[in-house]
């Protein structure tokens, strides 16, 4: 939750699935509020960029070399954990696929893209 006034982060939502994971692996949620899903696929926020990046750079800020592979090895296991399995009626026991989870895929287009400076990645539906 934001504070309306300065936008500064206030609280936190504890979703029903919380649980205690190794760090990294929730990152998949940084890229959630840099965009949205849109009609036509997914789409990133104008500011996407730029707010990844300060995110990226405080992090290594505050840790070392070696644990940012860490967390950057422990983001994408959690892309592919959250997005890359089917969730059907609660069953999970299928990977995603083409023509059958086109949100997933999307998501899983936008997110596991390059991290190249000026790359807008819109994933189409």
């Amino acid at each position: 939750m934001l504070s309306p006034s300065c936008g500064r982060l206030t609280g936190l939502v504890d979703w029903a699935e919380a649980e205690m994971l190794p760090f990294g692996l929730c990152l998949y949620g940084l890229e959630e509020i840099l965009g949205e899903m849109t009609e036509g696929g997914w789409e990133y926020h104008d500011a996407a960029e730029g707010l990844r990046g300060v995110f990226w750079r405080a992090l290594g800020e505050g840790i070392g070399e070696e644990e940012m592979v860490r967390v950057q090895m422990a983001r994408l296991a959690g892309i592919l954990l959250w997005w890359g399995f089917a969730w059907d009626e609660g069953r999970i026991d299928r990977v995603v696929e083409e023509g059958r989870d086109e949100i997933e895929i999307a998501r899983l287009d936008a997110f596991l893209g390059p991290f190249e400076e000026g790359d807008v990645r819109v994933s189409k539906l």
